[in-house]
């Protein structure tokens, strides 16, 4: 393998590992979801302190199937079978954020 070859694979790796830890913006919320996948319990920690924020958890049919105000600590427990669900993040007055979970065994 060539020295070339090496140094673009591990430009690879870097910015795969990136992608994880990349916040996700939507104009001007930014947040992460971790882990995701995850075995039903996740972290929601957003950029800066908001109040009053509250999730719901649909299926990818739009059913609401869970919701609820969204814990200081972050952490939210989502007891299902194993699948994709969209979760929402909402603010008083709107949906500020719509984001995919992966829920495994």
């Amino acid at each position: 393998m060539s020295e070339k070859t090496l140094l673009n694979t591990e430009a690879i790796v870097s910015e795969v590992r990136s992608v994880d830890e990349k916040p996700i913006v939507s104009a001007p919320f930014a947040h992460r979801i971790f882990p995701n996948p995850s075995k039903g319990a996740f972290f929601v920690k957003v950029e800066k302190v908001r109040e009053n924020l509250s999730y719901t958890i649909k299926n990818l049919n739009g059913n609401a199937l869970d919701k609820g105000k969204l814990p200081t600590s972050g952490l939210v427990k989502f007891n299902s079978k194993p699948g994709s669900y969209i979760l929402e993040l909402r603010n008083a007055s709107s949906i500020i954020s719509s984001d995919e979970i992966v829920i495994q065994n």
